[in-house]
């Protein structure tokens, strides 16, 4: 079984990056919100309600740094030489 991790910023912390599986739920207004959800001990579960903009999954690569490389991450590639 593949795990999918995903990452956005947190509403209440808009600077704050989480990381866990996404979501999405209705909240008591029926407004669709956008839910991070980590695991934090044994059968728990903590939901962050993150921008929806920002929500992109891990793509399997690292950058130089050892770094996860997530969807919409901009990168910068050093050799300009076109491959075909």
């Amino acid at each position: 079984m593949q795990n999918y991790v995903f990452r956005g910023r947190m509403k209440a912390a808009p600077y704050t990056w989480v990381y866990g599986f996404y979501t999405e739920q209705d909240d008591a207004f029926g407004k669709t919100e956008s839910i991070i959800c980590k695991n934090t001990g044994e059968n728990s579960l903590e939901k962050i309600v993150v921008e929806k903009e920002t929500v992109g999954i891990c793509t399997g690569l690292k950058d130089r740094s050892g770094n996860d490389i997530f969807e919409g991450d901009l990168i910068r590639i050093a050799d300009h030489t076109p491959f075909f």
